[in-house]
């Protein structure tokens, strides 16, 4: 480990002399090629719009799950209340829990979802 160190203090110099002393031309190393990073508008464009579709979809598959819960519920309370279920049948009636906050209650309410904000 010692003995690396030590070369590289030797070599280290001389590649930085090559690199930006005024008497040299650089040849030494022409090799590094420096380069920023650029950022592509179109390709980020893109990518969001892949972002905005697959969060709509997802809102979409959690909404079809929720009114399965709902229809399941409902199917349920159907099948234990009336006849001939209430003659054979004697359970409980499933509980299901509907996740919802102030603007879902809005839109279970009217029906509607229309000012989709997704930023």
């Amino acid at each position: 480990m010692i003995e690396s160190k030590e070369a590289f203090k030797e070599i280290y110099p001389a590649l930085i002399e090559g690199r930006y002393s005024s008497d040299s031309d650089g040849s030494l190393m022409k090799w590094i090629q420096e380069s920023n990073p650029t950022f592509d508008i179109a390709s980020a464009a893109n990518l969001y719009d892949e972002l905005v579709v697959v969060i709509e979809s997802n809102r979409k598959e959690f909404f079809i799950e929720q009114q399965k819960l709902i229809d399941l519920k409902r199917e349920n309370d159907v099948l234990l209340n009336t006849f001939p279920g209430t003659w054979f049948l004697d359970s409980d009636p499933i509980e299901i829990t509907i996740i919802e906050s102030e603007y879902t209650k809005e839109v279970f309410a009217t029906g509607e979802e229309n000012d989709i904000k997704i930023y």
